[in-house]
């Protein structure tokens, strides 16, 4: 998956905690800085490594998120997140939660396990470990598709919408474009703003029924 629509989406919002899930370490660092760097607007890195886990290092870095600067943007990046420690993880918990306009946290792990639900909750994932080989058909695709079936399959919470969402986006075996065009269009909009799901969730279902054929 292509990072660069979704790194200028977050230098745009200009704040914000997010968590990129996926195994390109290297890759994800040149992108940050080809798309968050301009000459108009410099970023500002931190590094905060598994090996330096300690709470007074984190805490020295954040005074400098504290501090006033020329900079367009201040941007803290904490790679192998998960192989932080718990109290480190709690450290920083308040910034996620809190971030003031130029602060952006970016948040870099192969995984969720080890990473506290509480900081789950406050970044927006972002899931750059999708495997175009191995793709799970929308189930709204299936000959049987209906308002039941859809209701049952509800995602329970707003980032569990976005991933599911975005499976779908990135689905190969859309017969149809226009009912992948509705799909982009209804996953920016979820990825922008908080919403209701229940009424988000029966909308999409009548954009799919009423705007495609929904094909088997």
């Amino acid at each position: 998956m292509d990072t660069t629509e979704e790194l200028l989406a977050i230098k745009k919002t200009g704040h914000g905690s997010y968590l990129f899930l996926t195994d390109n370490l290297e890759n994800l660092k040149i992108a940050l800085f080809e798309q968050l760097f301009d000459n108009t607007s410099a970023i500002s890195f931190d590094f905060i490594e598994p090996e330096n886990d300690e709470v007074k290092n984190v805490r020295k870095a954040l005074l400098k998120m504290n501090q006033k600067s020329v900079y367009g943007l201040k941007v803290f990046f904490l790679p192998n997140f998960s192989n932080l420690s718990r109290i480190v993880q709690n450290t920083l918990l308040k910034n996620l939660e809190e971030t003031r306009s130029g602060e952006i946290f970016i948040l870099q792990s192969q995984t969720i396990q080890g990473i506290i639900p509480t900081i789950l909750s406050r970044c927006q994932k972002i899931n750059l470990k999708i495997d175009n080989h191995n793709q799970e058909k929308p189930f709204f695709l299936a000959k049987d598709f209906n308002l039941k079936i859809w209701w049952e399959q509800k995602p329970k919470t707003l980032n569990d919408l976005r991933d599911l969402l975005q499976s779908w986006v990135f689905y190969d075996g859309f017969k149809d474009f226009e009912q992948k065009e509705v799909l982009i269009k209804n996953y920016l909009l979820v990825k922008k703003v908080n919403l209701n799901i229940d009424l988000f969730w029966i909308n999409l279902y009548a954009d799919l029924k009423t705007d495609t054929v929904v094909s088997s």
